[in-house]
């Protein structure tokens, strides 16, 4: 399975968890998109075809695609997830619980990293609100 297929499963599951679409949440991952060089067009593309799909079978297939990421991918995977969740100022419980089970159940990352990642990103986006360009 390809990364940035795996990173866009994950970000449709997390937008649309909780059943309310967020502009918000859409600009965080357009940032995301960008950090992570996926074209916005396959973005949105890929999110159209996702909407008819089993949410319980993209998760399996998101957790087989992470697997086989390294655990630096991983964290900062994760990390996008909860930098998205918290963008509208609330993270909802559907939210918080898919991104629980992914990073601490079925993963076992560590939330320090992960927090350490997000820190990281969250400066990445600043930038990029600045008109200064950060290293990606």
């Amino acid at each position: 399975m390809k990364r940035q297929s795996t990173l866009i499963k994950m970000y449709f599951l997390l937008v649309y968890a909780d059943h309310m679409i967020d502009e918000k949440e859409l600009l965080a991952g357009k940032k995301m998109a960008q950090y992570e060089r996926i074209d916005e067009n396959s973005l949105q593309s890929e999110i159209a075809h996702l909407k008819r799909a089993d949410r319980a079978l993209l998760y399996k297939e998101v957790l087989q695609g992470m697997k086989q990421l390294c655990i630096t991918d991983q964290v900062r995977f994760v990390a996008w997830l909860s930098i998205i969740a918290n963008a509208d100022g609330f993270m909802d419980e559907r939210e918080w619980q898919l991104i629980y089970r992914l990073y601490s159940k079925d993963l076992k990352l560590s939330l320090a990293d992960i927090m350490l990642k997000q820190k990281e990103l969250k400066e990445y986006i600043k930038a990029q609100g600045s008109g200064v360009k950060a290293k990606a």
